[in-house]
């Protein structure tokens, strides 16, 4: 669901996103942040993790909005999922597809580590990969004290190839990616 604190003004004037289809953001805003309940097996346990719409802070509608779009990535350092947008003047590749692809890999990451669904506050971190190029995910969650369901408060990607982050707050260069050397481990490189 879209929030009413969110409006393509907003966006355009925080985020300076690319903002010729507006539409195709908020349709695939609203295919993305569609609530979903999950339930897992783990060996006899039952773990239920439910992916909520939430909003410009919390939520599938935050993980879109600031990490997809770049809503707020003026004010905080900001990784971006490599989707083909343009943010801040800056046209992100493409590995992931769209909003349908984006939920798949949640699913995918919950599924495959499962195991670390434990405590109040878990974080999984996942490693997607697709064509020859990897993406380091970080998912966050927080459990439920009276149900013992885990909602998945965001996802973001850490740190891989094709990731940007967009950090505004820098003197100089306030893009920074990552590349692979000659023996093939990420290092960081700082542009404008």
């Amino acid at each position: 669901m879209i929030k009413k604190d969110v409006s393509l003004d907003d966006l355009a004037k925080i985020a300076k996103i690319d903002i010729k289809n507006p539409k195709k953001y908020f349709k695939e805003l609203e295919k993305f942040s569609k609530p979903e309940k999950i339930t897992i097996k783990n060996g006899d346990k039952e773990i239920t993790v439910k992916l909520i719409d939430g909003d410009t802070k919390e939520g599938l509608t935050h993980a879109w909005l600031r990490h997809v779009i770049g809503y707020e990535s003026n004010e905080k350092a900001t990784t971006f999922f490599p989707m083909g947008q343009t943010v801040n003047g800056k046209k992100i590749p493409k590995v992931i597809d769209d909003a349908d692809e984006l939920k798949k890999i949640i699913k995918e990451a919950i599924e495959k580590k499962k195991d670390e669904l434990k405590g109040s506050n878990p974080k999984i971190d996942y490693m997607y990969e697709k064509d020859g190029k990897t993406i380091e995910i970080t998912l966050k969650f927080q459990k439920d004290k009276k149900t013992g369901a885990y909602k998945l408060m965001t996802i973001y990607p850490e740190r891989g190839d094709n990731i940007y982050m967009y950090a505004p707050k820098k003197p100089d260069k306030k893009w920074k990616t990552w590349e692979r050397n000659e023996n093939g481990e990420l290092i960081e490189i700082w542009e404008n």
